[in-house]
Parts: C-alpha cells; sequence; structure tokens
C-alpha cells in the first residue's frame, strides 16, 4: 500500500512537471551592444557573440559577430523563464572570455569590454 501511494505521489509530480515544460512561454528578444578592449576602448571587430537559454539547440549558439565599430545586434527567440547568458569571444588575440546574464526584457543591451590574458 505504501508502495502504491508512493508510485503515484511520483506519478502526480512527473506529470505536474511535464505540463509545465510543455506550457513554457517563448518570447523575442533582441540583444545589441558593443565589444571594446578594456584597456584602451577600441571596438574589436569580428569578435563572436553567443547565446545560451536553458534547452536551446547547440546548434543554435553563434548569434552575432561584431562589425568594425564593434557593434552586434541580434534577435532570438528564448525560453521566458530560463536564464538567458551572451558570452563574447574574441579569437583574434588572446583575450579572456566574457559572459553576462540577462533578464529576456524585450530589448537588452549588452555591452563588453574584453581584457586580455
Amino acid at each position: 500500500m505504501k508502495k502504491t501511494a508512493a508510485i503515484l505521489i511520483m506519478f502526480a509530480a512527473l506529470t505536474a512537471t511535464c505540463c509545465h515544460l510543455f506550457d513554457e512561454e517563448v518570447v523575442n528578444i533582441r540583444v545589441y551592444g558593443h565589444v571594446k578592449d578594456k584597456l584602451t576602448n577600441d571596438p574589436l571587430e569580428g569578435c563572436s557573440i553567443y547565446i545560451n537559454n536553458g534547452y536551446i539547440d547547440e546548434d543554435d549558439e553563434y548569434a552575432a559577430s561584431t562589425d568594425a565599430a564593434g557593434y552586434y545586434e541580434f534577435n532570438r527567440d528564448v525560453w521566458k523563464h530560463y536564464s538567458t547568458e551572451i558570452r563574447a569571444v574574441y579569437p583574434h588575440i588572446d583575450y579572456k572570455l566574457q559572459v553576462k546574464d540577462i533578464n529576456n526584457k524585450k530589448n537588452n543591451e549588452v555591452n563588453f569590454f574584453l581584457e586580455k590574458h
């Protein structure tokens, strides 16, 4: 009897969790900003910007690249209730990776100031 009750409770909890996952809201966000050298304040052209948001497909993590002014911009659908992380990676010179979390607002200005190792 106790095993049956425990199994029913676990089943109810699992069902509630699965229903919550299927009801998860997706929102479209705009992320934009500049990537600059922390020491010189010079723009960093060609810096790759990546996004991570819960269960987003890993193939979809690359979001944008900075232009000559160090500016980037992209729109992306994300899970509303999951944390969204933006990463700036500058491949040409040995800069440290920088990561910032955002709140999934409609418009998000995210500026990076990268420093060398």
